[in-house]
Formats: C-alpha cells, sequence, structure tokens
C-alpha cells in the first residue's frame, strides 16, 4: 500500500510547483521541493529548517544562481517532476512506511531529501552552510523516530543505495 501525502505536504509540493513556475523553470525539481517545504510554514519541516537557519529568500536566490532558467529541451517525467525529485518523492513514502505513518508529511519528504545526498536540494543547503546533519537529527527527533533504529536502517538501506548517498550515523 503506498502512502499518501498529508495536507501539509500536498500544499510544500503545490508551492514546490508554484516556485518552478515562478523561477521560470519548466520542472520540479529537489530544489523547489526544499522551497515548497520551507514556504509551507507549518509542517515539521519548515519548523525544522528554519530552526537551522534556512531562510526562503536565501534558497530561492541560490536557486536562481546555481541554475539555468528554462532550456529549449525540457526534463519533465509525469507531473513535472524531475526524475531525482521522483525518486526523492518515492523514498519519501517509504520512510514514512519505516515510521509507521500511513500519511507521507514533510518530515519524511525532508528526510528523503537529506538522505539521498546527491541532489540540488542538499547542495543548495550546503552552499548556505547549514548544518545537514542537524537538520537530520532535528527531523528525526520531531517525527518521533528512534535515532539509532532509524540510523541502522538507513545504513541497511545504503547498501542498495546508489554511490554518492551519505550516512546520519556519524553524530548522532
Amino acid at each position: 500500500m503506498q502512502s499518501q501525502f498529508t495536507d501539509k505536504a500536498k500544499t510544500a509540493l503545490l508551492l514546490a510547483g508554484r516556485a518552478a513556475k515562478s523561477l521560470h523553470q519548466n520542472y520540479v525539481g529537489t530544489e523547489h521541493i526544499l522551497l515548497g517545504l520551507i514556504k509551507e510554514g507549518t509542517g515539521v519541516a519548515s519548523r525544522v529548517l528554519t530552526e537551522n537557519g534556512a531562510k526562503e529568500e536565501a534558497i530561492r536566490e541560490m536557486i536562481q544562481d546555481l541554475l539555468a532558467p528554462e532550456t529549449p529541451n525540457p526534463v519533465i517525467e509525469r507531473d513535472g517532476y524531475s526524475p531525482r525529485a521522483e525518486e526523492v518523492l518515492e523514498e519519501s513514502h517509504r520512510q514514512a512506511e519505516k515510521a509507521g505513518s500511513a500519511l507521507t508529511g514533510t518530515e519524511h519528504i525532508l528526510l528523503a531529501l537529506l538522505g539521498d545526498g546527491d541532489n540540488v536540494a542538499v547542495r543548495v543547503l550546503q552552499t548556505l552552510s547549514l548544518p545537514l546533519q542537524k537538520i537530520m537529527r532535528d527531523t528525526l527527533l520531531a517525527a518521533g523516530l528512534d535515532l539509532r533504529r532509524t540510523a541502522k536502517n538507513w545504513d541497511a538501506g545504503k547498501k542498495r543505495a546508489r554511490p554518492g548517498r551519505w550516512s546520519f550515523t556519524a553524530g548522532i
């Protein structure tokens, strides 16, 4: 059974689509999802990101600096998500299932974004010098997940992961 998104997660994804359009980009990438999560304003992801120094305007400016606007050959998948964004959303459902949640929330999307480790959203956060591992720990705690059990599950998942993914067990 595939999880459905919570209302806050749906709002964040809607805002991600609007952010992509406002930035004149013809796809929704991980960077837009990150922007949608923070713009949503009330979910776990927004709260954790804000508490760790993420600012909507700084993220928007970084996206504009990192990415060229719309190109003649768009990279569009189903629903307009980039292939990487689609993978992250699929992983967010798995995160929700691991947490025993019937619904996928903003916290699960943020965990999937950070867990992927090789996407534009993570590069934006790194470039802004935000504490990725602290954001991960804070998200896990806010979601009520057991840090040690989750770290073990993450390590087990790394065996199937693409190169470039990184572990959040260091410092937990």
